[in-house]
């Protein structure tokens, strides 16, 4: 149900009963603005004016190209008549960039006579938008309002619309604020209840109100609500009459609003939302994609926004429909691979089976590939259910026949994704039909492990999470075993419905495992199964021990002995958010999560400029024996932008510049689901190196990363030091040097560099005293290294 808030000027009253007015304009004439004041305060020539052609109002601020706005716009003289509350009310429109206006009262029209902030709005839009504010007046006693603008230089006009000031008896402000009733769904009926949520903004009691609604422009239905509301109050009132909702595939606009003599802000009264009777085709049901079928509820998704998509293709000239004139196609990009979504209508189905049978095509001398899935929504996250998956490489149409169990009766989807490589050709779609069958098949298949992950965190991780899968078409009993290194750790009863996906967990299967290497299988045993030969699955994971390296981030910060790196010559977009440094690195705060607490370390690939070529740099660690690893969490924060990495690793120089690094992992398109991810670093055992995460999306968002662990037999900081090839090195308190050497570098015993030369020898005269290493780089690659003390 998506709500729209409207202003609804029809319903709106010039006053209010209790209200009696003391000064109003709507600046349409030039000689009401003389009575204003207006001063350019910080004398840039740009400031309030009137012009007879403005469009929202004939008075606005007129912006600066280059200057900050520093300007007034001060009320004439207002005389109150009587002691009291006066209602101060103003109506503006700003910009998508979003305007600033403060708004002060004072006793002259001077801006030192500005003293008292009444109001303020740093980001009115560009919509009409009224605020008020309530001033205590003092009978004959004058006052001035001013209104003071300070946006950033470069937007646009910043319009003043309505000014008045009432004087009000009775303070009440009405709204409905939400429409709780009805709700989008399938089934809606011609008697659905509406309810609404009903409050007081206002500093008095409403005594008596009315509520009213109405549906699609039609008749208003009102009703008198039998009680008072006080102010801060608010209640809900559920109308008498009900509403007809009973069109199915059809989307009703439902806005319902308070009537109330008193209300000083008629504005606000209204909630607008739309409700839609979804209306699910039933099976049997076909799709020939002819012209005049219903395709309304189709949705179509091109999630790398290129111009290869999915649509309904209907044509004589070039026809490429099995039947008729009309299919669903896609058409290639010449440089993207396909990322497409075709979504069908929604289907109403029973528990059973069904079959899904459907003509396909490709061309001839290319490649396609076809998914099909099923699934309770018609966005991509929506489709979890793969039904089938085609490698197409002939135009001639093919037909599929998949059958699909549910186990319930639901609304479900069937989605056509296209994942071609780029450059490939079109892909149909034609005669889909769904309707109901039966079998009596049965076959059990473990489909996946998701838990453990390779890595393994103690003592957090104890569970094995797995799927079962009953692809057979018949009810089936069993158990599932679960064995760690062939010892029987746990059982669970199995009872699968024909075509049943079951997600299982075997707890603390992994409960006071030592650090190491072990083996976790997964066990179907089933006298029903007819096909065993798919029923076991076995993963090895990597119990780890305490961590000598870690980042959690849950101090908020990003540790100070991190560095970055940046390969690319873009910059950071400047709506990538206010969390990121200029390399682009920053910490998310997120609602508390299990496994990632509160805090994160993000990344954004949202550069301009250049494709992102981003590091975040781990201190140089030794790694010492085979058993060391390297563990992270990770998880994209855009489900249309996954983001790909790379973690790399130097066993000699610490800045990517110098070309050390070796991609020991590359990941595309990292889940939006967080998930621990790990390298061996067995090859690098009596090795110092560095740990790199390198940032590569093209066109990305951000990427978060957590939990950033070094396991195993590892030293933090530099051991690795070759004293017995001191004689290669010339030392001194102001330099070092090694003889042949193609580049040196020295640096802390932390790890972190501290100054690099591309020659034999570097100035250390600039470093503060205390021990450092200095590392020379030979041409052939090789490596030495060299404790001294810089006195």
């Amino acid at each position: 149900m998506n709500k729209l808030l409207l202003s609804l000027a029809a319903l709106a009253v010039s006053a209010a009963a209790s209200a009696q007015n003391v000064y109003s304009t709507d600046f349409e004439g030039a000689d009401e603005f003389a009575k204003w004041t207006v001063v350019d305060a910080n004398n840039d020539g740009v400031t309030w004016v009137y012009d007879a052609e403005g469009s929202q109002s004939k008075v606005f601020y007129a912006y600066s190209s280059s200057n900050v706005a520093d300007d007034w716009l001060i009320s004439p003289a207002i005389t109150p008549t009587a002691t009291g509350k006066l209602m101060v009310q103003y109506t503006t429109y700003g910009t998508s960039y979003g305007e600033k206006l403060a708004v002060y009262t004072g006793n002259a029209p001077t801006v030192e006579a500005m003293t008292k902030l009444q109001a303020q709005n740093d980001k009115v839009l560009g919509v009409r938008t009224t605020e008020y504010f309530f001033y205590d007046a003092t009978a004959g006693v004058p006052f001035h309002v001013g209104f003071h603008t300070t946006s950033p230089a470069d937007q646009w006009r910043f319009y003043m619309c309505e000014f008045s000031v009432k004087q009000v008896d009775k303070v009440v402000d009405l709204q409905v604020d939400n429409v709780l009733s009805p709700v989008s769904g399938d089934n809606l009926s011609n008697a659905e209840t509406v309810k609404v949520h009903v409050v007081n903004n206002g500093l008095d009691a409403s005594d008596k109100f009315e509520v009213a609604y109405q549906l699609d422009g039609g008749a208003v239905v009102k009703e008198k609500v039998d009680r008072s509301l006080a102010p801060g109050e608010a209640m809900e009132y559920t109308f008498s009459q009900k509403a007809d909702l009973s069109t199915p595939r059809h989307k009703y606009a439902l806005k319902a609003y308070t009537i109330e003599p008193n209300d000083i802000n008629t504005d606000n009264d209204t909630t607008a939302v739309v409700v839609r009777h979804g209306g699910a085709v039933t099976p049997p049901y076909s799709w020939g994609f002819e012209p005049g079928d219903d395709t309304a509820d189709f949705k179509f998704y091109n999630l790398n926004g290129d111009d290869g998509e999915w649509k309904v293709y209907q044509a004589t000239y070039m026809n490429m429909a099995r039947t008729g004139y009309g299919c669903l196609a896609y058409n290639y990009n010449k440089e993207n691979d396909a990322d497409d979504w075709a979504m069908l209508d929604p289907i109403k189905v029973e528990a059973g089976n069904y079959v899904l049978r459907y003509w396909y095509s490709g061309s001839d001398g290319h490649t396609e590939k076809l998914g099909v899935y099923w699934g309770t929504g018609n966005t991509p996250d929506d489709m979890d259910v793969c039904i089938d998956e085609q490698t197409i490489k002939q135009g001639k149409y093919q037909e599929a026949f998949k059958v699909i169990k549910f186990d319930k009766p639901q609304t479900i989807y069937l989605g056509f994704y296209s994942h071609s490589d780029k450059d490939e050709n079109w892909l149909t779609i034609d005669d889909v039909q769904f309707y109901k069958a039966s079998s009596d098949a049965v076959d059990l298949v473990v489909t996946d492990m998701a838990l453990p992950y390779d890595y393994v965190r103690t003592p957090n991780d104890k569970n094995v999470q797995f799927t079962i899968q009953n692809v057979g078409i018949k009810d089936a009993k069993g158990k599932v075993k679960v064995s760690v290194d062939g010892e029987l750790k746990a059982e669970v009863d199995l009872s699968m419905k024909a075509q049943e996906i079951k997600n299982l967990t075997a707890s603390n299967v992994l409960y006071g495992l030592t650090a190491g290497k072990h083996t976790v299988t997964v066990t179907i045993e089933s006298d029903d199964d007819n096909m065993p030969d798919n029923n076991v699955m076995s993963k090895e994971v990597n119990v780890l021990g305490a961590p000598v390296v870690y980042y959690d981030f849950e101090d908020g910060k990003i540790s100070s002995d991190l560095s970055f790196y940046v390969g690319d010559s873009g910059t950071v977009n400047a709506n990538a958010g206010k969390e990121f440094n200029k390399e682009g690195w920053g910490i998310f705060n997120i609602e508390k999560h299990a496994m990632l607490g509160e805090h994160v370390l993000a990344g954004t690939s949202w550069i301009d400029g250049a494709t992102p070529d981003r590091w975040l740099i781990l201190p140089k660690v030794h790694v010492n024996s085979e058993n060391a690893c390297f563990v992270w969490d990770a998880m994209s924060f855009n489900q249309l932008l996954l983001e790909t990495y790379r973690v790399k690793v130097s066993d000699g120089s610490g800045n990517p510049a110098d070309y050390w690094y070796t991609t020991d992992l590359e990941v595309k398109g990292e889940t939006i689901t967080p998930k621990t991810r790990g390298i061996s670093l067995s090859k690098y055992n009596g090795k110092d190196v560095y740990i790199a995460f390198n940032l590569v999306t093209p066109k990305g968002e951000v990427l978060c990363l957590d939990n950033i662990g070094v396991y195993g037999d590892v030293v933090n900081g530099i051991t690795d030091v070759n004293g017995e090839a001191a004689g290669m090195f010339i030392v001194d308190n102001n330099s070092f040097g090694a003889v042949g050497a193609k580049s040196v570098a020295v640096a802390d015993l932390s790890g972190r560099t501290v100054l690099r030369a591309e020659s034999s020898s570097a100035s250390v005269a600039g470093l503060q005293p205390g021990v450092y290493v200095g590392v020379a780089k030979f041409a052939d690659g090789s490596t030495k290294s060299l404790k001294f003390v810089k006195k």
